[in-house]
């Protein structure tokens, strides 16, 4: 499968627009999009095509503060996290099935880039 060209308007002003972005460039099979996004945009990334996320919603957003580096550094969670990163809880919708999304963010020279994810299946 032949990667999509990233759309010339890549939104990093915030980390909403930022994940926005991202989970919009999941939806159309753009991995040049994706990783434009991300730090380092060399990210290793396995995209089989279109995502079929129906519908999201941020949730929760969390700015980093010492106490919470502390706790995700303490895990040996990669990348080791910094004051002022932000965490941005994102429920989506996919195929019908609820999924809780867990986005870490770090604002790069007023970019916001994407550093980590994960997620899970809540139904």
């Amino acid at each position: 499968m032949t990667a999509r060209v990233a759309s010339a308007a890549v939104d990093l002003s915030s980390p909403e627009a930022t994940v926005g972005g991202y989970i919009e460039c999941l939806k159309a099979g753009d991995l040049a999009g994706i990783k434009a996004r991300y730090y380092p945009d060399t990210i290793e990334y396995n995209l089989r095509g279109r995502s079929p996320i129906e519908d999201y919603v941020i949730a929760k957003k969390l700015v980093f503060t010492d106490k919470e580096v502390d706790g995700w550094n303490r895990v040996k969670s990669r990348p080791q996290a910094k004051p002022g990163d932000v965490q941005l809880e994102v429920q989506e919708i996919i195929k019908g099935t609820n999924w809780l999304f867990s986005y870490i963010l770090r604002n790069m020279d007023g970019s916001w880039k994407l550093i980590s994810h994960s997620g899970w299946c809540v139904d």
